[in-house]
């Protein structure tokens, strides 16, 4: 009998756009302050690096980072998040089915909120964790694994972190998602089968595993 699937899965720029948000927001703060915008270049790379978030404003702004990011945080609920491609048929066709499904992401201030905002019902979701220790250690799925005990696991997201944060044992159970910053020869350079490398999420690809 084929092992039923249980899914963790990350947040950012894997269920929704995140990057696009913050590139979005952090403009109309620039603007509502009438400071300079950062090159989107320089902003995408700071992105790619995936700091802690006070890190981006401090290494971007510098000695004005701590009063921009304020700003940048007081109306931020405003500026509305995104799912990513194809991110809502997804998770609804794998609720459909039964499939458990962990959200483990390093930040969940207002995850739930940010859910409801790109469209997504909270409740399609067994559990939402803080990755703790953060992503990209080894533990950091240890609690959402815990949760799917029984299950083969499948673990998937957008960036390095969330593939070297997976257990040894469950590398090969990783689906790299490209919707976030990280190429395909990235994933591939560090191990992620070309299989196990798509476009979006897809759901009918992760039911037929």
């Amino acid at each position: 009998m084929k092992q039923e699937i249980g899914l963790i899965i990350d947040f950012d720029n894997a269920l929704v756009a995140t990057n696009f948000f913050i590139a979005e927001h952090l403009k109309k703060t620039c603007q509502g302050l009438n400071v300079p915008e950062p090159d989107n270049g320089v902003l995408t790379a700071k992105l790619k690096e995936n700091p802690p978030f006070e890190k981006i404003f401090s290494d971007l702004f510098g000695e004005k980072a701590e009063m921009i990011l304020a700003a940048y945080r007081e109306n931020a609920m405003e500026t509305p998040y995104r799912e990513t491609l194809g991110g809502n048929e997804f998770v609804q066709t794998l609720s459909g089915q039964g499939v458990p499904m962990v959200i483990v992401s390093n930040r969940v201030n207002k995850l739930e909120d940010r859910l409801v905002q790109a469209g997504y019902n909270p409740k399609s979701f067994l559990s939402i964790i803080k990755a703790e220790p953060a992503k990209p250690d080894q533990h950091a799925y240890d609690s959402a694994i815990a949760l799917l005990f029984g299950k083969q696991v499948m673990i998937m997201g957008d960036h390095m972190d969330d593939y070297l944060a997976c257990p040894d044992d469950l590398r090969s159970n990783f689906i790299a998602v490209l919707t976030g910053l990280t190429t395909v020869e990235e994933f591939e350079k560090a191990g992620v089968a070309p299989d196990n490398i798509w476009q979006k999420l897809e759901a009918q690809s992760l039911l037929a595993i």
